[in-house]
């Protein structure tokens, strides 16, 4: 029967392995310290930093106050370290996704070189929201008690503040805080993108065969309100998708129980 002899290294050998392997470690650490500090000068370098930052495409917000948040991320760095004033790692997505955030009049956001010739110079391409429509607080639009008035899109969206308008200058929805999701509206939709569509149909198909509407009064429940021209009120227990301007007339409208008072409404 054989013994298997086991190989024991000299104590002097084995030390002399472990400090290599020590030696080995902190070289590694210092070349990675070495690295490090070379890519961050170099993120610093004068060479490779953007100088010059134009804006572009905006009508209503201030250019300087859309540099602030721009020249606010490039003066920070990564980690500490590496400068993000720099026009290979600078933070694109983070200052289109920064500008989105802080103004709501902002749809779109591009950020670009200059030209290939000046990598040295951003533009920032602002697409900024135009306000089609009103939406107010308050029940009806001879309501005392409507707050404010604010913008919105062609989608739905709330993006601003808007000043008081006299007259129909905008078609206006009326509705309260609680239907749109609480007092920060701003941001916000004012109902769900189909349902939005299907209103301004309705509302476009009016137009159409000569009814004028001034607003629409958003209701509990999913139930509106049409406020026509004349005081005529058109309401709504819930928008079908089967009702359309294509399958309306101006008498399917109104019907035969319309009547001039106040007090008469046909239900569609």
């Amino acid at each position: 029967m054989r013994h298997r002899r086991t190989f024991t290294p000299h104590p002097r050998k084995r030390e002399k392995q472990k400090k290599v392997l020590k030696n080995k470690i902190i070289l590694s650490i210092v070349a990675l310290i070495v690295f490090i500090a070379l890519l961050s000068f170099v993120s610093h370098n004068k060479n490779l930093a953007i100088n010059t930052v134009s804006v572009e495409g905006n009508k209503v917000l201030a250019s300087d106050d859309i540099l602030k948040i721009v020249n606010l991320e490039l003066s920070s760095r990564y980690f500490f370290l590496f400068s993000k004033n720099n026009i290979f790692i600078y933070p694109k997505k983070k200052i289109e996704k920064d500008l989105l955030e802080t103004y709501k009049r902002i749809k779109g956001v591009q950020i670009s070189f200059e030209n290939l010739k000046n990598l040295k110079s951003i533009t920032i391409s602002i697409t900024e929201r135009k306000g089609k429509y009103l939406w107010c607080e308050g029940n009806l639009p001879e309501d005392e008690e409507v707050i404010s008035c604010y913008y919105i899109d062609d989608e739905g969206f709330i993006f601003a503040e808007a000043p008081y308008f006299s007259g129909n200058i905008f078609f206006r929805f009326y509705g309260s805080l609680q239907n749109i999701g609480g007092e920060n509206i701003i941001g916000s939709y004012v109902m769900f993108s189909e349902e939005f569509k299907r209103l301004i149909l309705f509302k476009d198909f009016l137009s159409e065969i000569n009814i004028d509407s001034q607003a629409l009064i958003i209701k509990e429940e999913g139930n509106y309100e049409f406020l026509l021209g004349s005081d005529k009120i058109i309401k709504s227990i819930a928008f079908k998708s089967e009702i359309s301007g294509a399958l309306l007339s101006k008498d399917d409208i109104f019907g035969d129980e319309y009547m001039c008072d106040d007090e008469k409404r046909t239900i569609l």
